[in-house]
């Protein structure tokens, strides 16, 4: 499993919803392979039969001066084998958190380049 870690700051305002979507993307091939971006969550490249899933972690920071709730979820190709932990979090101002985004594609999926979103919505 590798990990890379990617720091997203949130400047949130008083009693207003927000949306953050972060780009997923990923190889599924027949050989296994690794990329690092800082502006989005690459996975490089998966090979579902030997591997049997892959992490990446997002550091997630209130930089308000209020407390916020933070709701996280995944959409597009990838999400049907993905997984994000924690799903939902209550941050105090200044407070951060690792928040898991991991990928388990199964031996079906045919090769390809799959992409995503990470959604971070928050108020």
């Amino acid at each position: 499993m590798f990990l890379i870690f990617i720091t997203l700051i949130f400047l949130v305002g008083c009693g207003e919803q927000y949306l953050y979507e972060v780009p997923i993307e990923v190889h599924i091939e027949n050989k296994t392979g690794l990329a690092v971006d800082r502006d989005r969550l690459y996975f490089g490249t998966i090979n579902p039969v030997r591997s049997s899933s892959s992490t990446r972690t997002v550091n997630v920071t209130n930089h308000a001066d209020v407390t916020n709730v933070f709701v996280f979820e995944i959409s597009g190709q990838v999400k049907e084998w993905a997984s994000v932990n924690p799903e939902k979090v209550s941050l105090q101002p200044g407070e951060s958190i690792g928040v898991e985004v991991s990928l388990f594609p199964t031996n079906d999926v045919v090769y390809g380049k799959y992409s995503g979103k990470l959604e971070a919505r928050y108020s």
